[in-house]
This record gives structure tokens, sequence and C-alpha cells, in this order.
């Protein structure tokens, strides 16, 4: 299985020779709240890894792990069959129904999914975003990636050995309180607790959001290259990981 980092922000992709899932698809050249631009929005700096190199036609599935408009863009999914098959939460499901989406599975803590030769197991996401997000873990060939977008609970305890741990690792918090990023610090303190090998950063520079919100986010962005030796993969865009 090949894990690629498709842009420099938070959307990701698994390969393997029967199967390609990507999660959370930006492809498009701006990403905003749908009406609401003034609110939040954040330009690409690059092409998304599926169109720089002509592979939307070989994503077999989609992942997408909120509602929320940075990871339901729906520029983004006009690129992609309405039969395509979604896993995705509640809350999502219906703004996908909307977009003509036909082949949508709202998952669950719990739930196990075989994809070809992978297995997606759907496990509760951090608070705050508990009852709106998940998070999940992912096996092939005896190895398993677990991807939490936002926040790790800090008294989290992986259910399997983690390959690989994608998470933030800037601190972001809405006025100052709550925390819907995480920095390293905390998340250093969850590896040492879970048997990880290495970490792939995800949500990366947040202080390239814009807008009225954008104002009221304290961030604290660390120096990826500083914290991270040798158990760091996929930091930077195109980057990829064979597991």
């Amino acid at each position: 299985m090949q894990l690629i980092k498709c842009n420099n922000y938070q959307s990701w992709a698994y390969k393997s020779d029967e199967a390609c899932i990507l999660v959370d698809p930006w492809l498009s050249e701006l990403q905003e709240i749908p009406g609401a631009r003034w609110l939040l929005y954040r330009e690409k700096t690059s092409d998304h890894y599926f169109l720089r190199y002509n592979l939307i036609d070989t994503v077999t599935h989609l992942v997408i792990t909120a509602h929320f408009s940075d990871h339901l863009d729906p520029e983004s999914l006009k690129y992609f069959d309405k039969g395509i098959k979604i896993f995705t939460t509640k809350h999502a499901s219906h703004a996908l129904s909307k977009l003509g989406f036909t082949n949508i599975i709202v998952v669950k803590a719990g739930d196990k999914f075989d994809i070809n030769n992978m297995t997606l197991e759907i496990e509760e996401a951090g608070k705050p975003y508990n009852t709106t997000s998940f998070a999940y873990y992912l096996h092939s060939n005896g190895k398993t990636v677990f991807h939490e977008p936002h926040t790790i609970n800090k008294n989290f305890v992986s259910k399997h050995p983690i390959e690989v741990l994608i998470s933030t690792t800037d601190l972001v918090k809405v006025f100052g309180m709550v925390m819907v990023s995480m920095s390293y610090n905390k998340l250093s303190k969850i590896i040492d607790n879970n048997h990880v090998e290495y970490i792939a950063p995800t949500g990366s520079k947040p202080s390239h959001s814009k807008g009225l919100l954008s104002r009221v986010l304290y961030i604290k962005e660390e120096k990826q290259n500083v914290i991270f030796d040798d158990n760091r993969v996929c930091s930077n865009s195109y980057d990829s990981f064979v597991i």
C-alpha cells in the first residue's frame, strides 16, 4: 500500500494494486465556506497530486471525514462519478445526496469495511469533533495507518500498533480556548503512550487560511524540520511512503 500526501493541506490517498482511496479531496482553486467566502477561505498553492498526474479516473473510493468545507468541497467533488462509493458522516451524507451522489455509506465508530486488500476501520474522533467527524485505521498487509484529521484525545490508546500516524502538529485554538488542531507537544505525549513508527503531519500551515474567522484563531505553527527526524514521512506535497 502506498500512502500519498496529495497537497500541502490535508488531502491523502492510499493506493494498492486493486483500489485507490482518496481522503478529503481538495481539487479546486479555492477552499471556502459555500456562499460565505468572506468568513473563511484558503487558496491552493499547488495542484492536487491526482490532477497533476491525471489520476482522477484511478480513484475507486472516497473518504470524507467531516461535512466542513475544508473536507467536503463541492467544486472538487464534480470530478467524480456520482456512483463512486463514499464513506462519510451523517452530516456530510445530506450534502452529498444533494450533490447527486448515490453510493454513500454513513459510518460509525467500530465499523469495518473491506476494500479489496485494505480494511477501513472507523474510530471516534477526538473532542470537540467526536460528534461531527471521525478518525480511522487503514489496515493492509499487517500494517496500520491511523488518521485523525483534527485532535486526538490525550488518553487515546490505539487498538493496533501504528505504522504511520497522520495527525495535526500545528496548534490552532478558536478565541484562544477551543483547540481545533493540536500541537506537536501534545502529540508527542500520545506517541509516547502508543506504538507509533512514523508521523505524517496534516492540516499543514493553518496560517494560510484567510477571512473574518481567521482573525479569531490563535495559531502556533511548528517548524517541522526541527521537530521530526527519522520518523517523519510525507511532510510535503506529493510525498509518498510505501507501507
